[in-house]
């Protein structure tokens, strides 16, 4: 068992490298293109696209989108643009996503995890269930990585939200029928359903991260992501810091019901509400969504092949 000095020590070596490669990376292009280097933005979405994708019309589009937008620069400015329909809809849905998230089980059940898991017959140490709950959640990630460019975002996100319903209401329906019959009967079902929860909240997770940087526009991402990381940060904090509280007062059957209820409403809204945004690209993604006078299909901008060269600036 290790302690928890040599945990930490892992945990720091394992963040060396990612912290170093970050340096690495180049700019962002809408970043190179609003400050006039345009053959620095055409070398860093080749970076990011490919040697064998056709950057040009992407390119074209971010120049077109940053001298439309550059001189709304000031976060005044930025969270005026908040109010059009289209992105006051867009942002108020990526804002209820990150704020009720934090209630739809993975959040929870991280720091608590050997209370969630301490049932009756339980199949494994507590210790090593906690261990490979966490490792699946971290093969969910992978899963994402994996089949996020064929599968929809929509897609994974239902899903997901309803097979983290199912698991949610499996391991609820365990602790208050099955635990109080038969202690000894089907105990590998809280665990199963555990683990099966956190697999999905891995591949849902990312997904969530990515929609958010896609649906905001690039006009106003500035201004409109800090509100949403701190209430998303605020959520988490009174989540988890209630969970002893929750714990006292509904019991586990009680805090799964309400991963059941969250889960499902989440699902519902990624359903009614959330646009399907792969193979798109932010400009696409921004002129399709936020735009009133320009709108742009799935199929445009992003796999526009044989197009015109753009001049350098």
């Amino acid at each position: 068992m290790l302690t928890w000095r040599q945990l930490s020590l892992i945990i720091a070596c394992i963040l060396v490298p990612p912290t170093i490669a970050v340096f690495f990376l180049p700019n962002s292009p809408r970043w190179l293109t609003i400050h006039g280097r345009i053959p620095e933005a055409r070398r860093s979405l080749v970076f990011f696209r490919g040697h064998h994708y056709d950057v040009e019309a992407e390119l074209r589009e971010v120049i077109r989108q940053a001298n439309e937008t550059g001189s709304n620069t000031s976060a005044r400015q930025q969270l005026k643009l908040l109010l059009r329909p289209g992105t006051l809809k867009m942002f108020l849905f990526v804002l209820f996503m990150f704020i009720i998230y934090p209630l739809h089980g993975s959040a929870i059940l991280g720091p608590y995890m050997t209370i969630i898991l301490d049932t009756p017959g339980r199949p494994l140490d507590l210790s090593l269930s906690s261990f490979l709950c966490s490792i699946v959640k971290i093969a969910g990630g992978i899963t994402n990585f994996i089949i996020s460019d064929y599968i929809g975002r929509v897609s994974i996100m239902v899903v997901a939200f309803n097979f983290m319903a199912v698991s949610a209401f499996a391991y609820a329906y365990y602790i208050y029928f099955l635990d109080i019959d038969s202690p000894n009967t089907a105990t590998w079902i809280p665990l199963a359903s555990v683990i099966t929860l956190q697999f999905i909240a891995g591949i849902c997770g990312p997904t969530l991260d990515v929609t958010q940087g896609e649906l905001l526009p690039n006009s106003c991402r500035a201004a409109s992501m800090p509100i949403i990381t701190l209430l998303n940060g605020l959520c988490v904090f009174g989540a988890t810091s209630s969970f002893y509280y929750l714990l006292e007062l509904i019991g586990k059957t009680g805090i799964f019901g309400i991963f059941i209820t969250v889960n499902i409403i989440m699902a519902l809204t990624c359903l009614l509400v959330m646009p399907e945004t792969r193979g798109m690209s932010l400009e696409a993604i921004s002129d399709a969504v936020h735009s009133t006078n320009h709108k742009v299909m799935k199929n445009d901008v992003v796999h526009e092949n044989n197009v015109n060269s753009i001049q350098s600036a």
